[in-house]
């Protein structure tokens, strides 16, 4: 069998049939199998993905593993060449499947491959970057990169015309890998607390000496957050302890606490340039900014006790 599509399932049912539809309106002229990893979901998700899609193979678990525990249990029960680990709130769009195997196949040293990522009305979304590095999270955390890179950041936009081109890392809302290359370096780190995975497992493949590549004329719909809620306090604390996660596994601890303590120092300065401006700005506006000081002061506190723990 040459290709193992795996999805990852927590109380998205609707999304996740929406998924499998588009799976099987375009599927790949290979040999292929779907498997479905529910994670505990606590909705219909189970019955309706048994009842609709019978050909779907449903590995359900007792407990919500998150992206990379869910992705590893796929991984282990997969017997694809390939595994195409995709979100379950993505739409597979005509020919896509077929264009990442062929490029997989053509390019034997590639470990992994990603499309760009399109939003629901077509708009471009982050599908790559660079590794992060202390000044490029600084300059995403103040809004810099947005000036310097784009509204993407840290993804820039492709421009037209453009060709598959080796890359650092891909998003991981939809990324092929070869089976062998997980066998060499390793699955997903569940120990990530959310995001950051497919970071870590491309930094990885690049260290043993395999290619990550972007493929800017494949497009893969994501619509995004849809198990997860970036401005809820918990999912904005998770982003940047993984993000620090990564800088200790990839660059030492020395790294993990300067960064930890740079964002600290930045989060602080902004609650106060916010809390000064708060008696001036209107009632809608003082409730937003209400809102990014709790996120702020949830960061903190959470950084503050990694750092203790490191």
């Amino acid at each position: 069998m040459l290709l193992s599509i795996i999805v990852v399932n927590w109380n998205t049912c609707e999304l996740t049939t929406q998924c499998l539809k588009s799976v099987f309106a375009h599927p790949p002229a290979v040999a292929y199998e779907v498997i479905v990893v529910d994670n505990a979901s606590a909705d219909e998700s189970v019955t309706a993905i048994e009842s609709r899609f019978p050909e779907v193979r449903l590995i359900r678990s007792v407990e919500n593993k998150g992206y990379a525990g869910g992705n590893n249990q796929g991984i282990c029960a997969s017997k694809g060449k390939y595994c195409f680990l995709l979100n379950s709130d993505a739409i597979v769009t005509p020919g896509a499947i077929d264009a990442m195997i062929d490029f997989l196949e053509r390019h034997p040293q590639a470990g992994a491959a990603g499309p760009t990522l399109l939003n629901p009305d077509g708009s471009f979304q982050g599908s790559f970057a660079q590794f992060p590095s202390l000044w490029s999270e600084v300059s995403l955390f103040t809004g810099i990169a947005r000036w310097t890179i784009g509204p993407n950041a840290p993804s820039p936009r492709p421009k037209p015309g453009s060709t598959a081109e080796q890359v650092d890392w891909v998003a991981g809302a939809a990324i092929m890998v070869r089976r062998s290359t997980i066998d060499q370096v390793g699955h997903l780190d569940e120990s990530y607390a959310l995001y950051s995975e497919e970071t870590d497992l491309c930094w990885r493949m690049r260290r043993a000496g395999w290619q990550i590549w972007y493929l800017p004329d494949v497009n893969i719909i994501h619509i995004g957050g849809a198990s997860t809620n970036r401005k809820s306090t918990e999912c904005y604390s998770r982003l940047y302890r993984s993000k620090v996660h990564f800088f200790r596994l990839a660059y030492g601890l020395r790294s993990a606490v300067c960064l930890s303590m740079v964002l600290i120092f930045l989060a602080v300065s902004r609650i106060g340039v916010r809390m000064l401006a708060l008696p001036f700005l209107s009632s809608a506006s003082r409730m937003a900014n209400k809102v990014r000081i709790r996120l702020d002061l949830s960061m903190i506190h959470h950084l503050g006790s990694d750092i203790l723990r490191l």
